[in-house]
């Protein structure tokens, strides 16, 4: 049935994005499945922080991990995450994850505005 494909497509990609937190693109993987396809940022947010926990100094990880933290209100995270990364990049890297930063908070804004 489809409802048992559904679950098991999403055991499966969160069996991914816990199971190695140095195999970085599952764990981006898994976090855009959950995002974009089940609309959970809930468990994105968990995956990636169960990731930077495991595997602190991985740049992409603490990159989608600051974007997962404004998509669920917890601005205060990216802040402090972004500050870390600002010294971990060279700066044009960091400028131009910067301006992803930037953009990602205007669409926040944009689809939270009451029009």
């Amino acid at each position: 049935s489809d409802t048992k494909g559904a679950e098991l497509e999403r055991n499966a990609f969160w069996d991914i994005g816990y199971r190695n937190p140095f195999f970085e693109d599952g764990v981006l993987e898994s976090v855009r499945f959950f995002n974009d396809k089940l609309n959970d940022t809930d468990e994105a947010y968990a995956i990636l922080l169960n990731a930077v926990n495991l595997n602190p100094f991985s740049i992409r990880l603490n990159q989608a991990y600051a974007l997962q933290c404004l998509k669920t209100g917890l601005v205060s995270y990216a802040e402090e995450t972004m500050e870390e990364l600002k010294t971990w990049m060279p700066t044009v890297t960091y400028k131009t994850f910067e301006q992803e930063v930037l953009k990602t908070l205007q669409q926040i804004e944009f689809n939270s505005s009451d029009w």
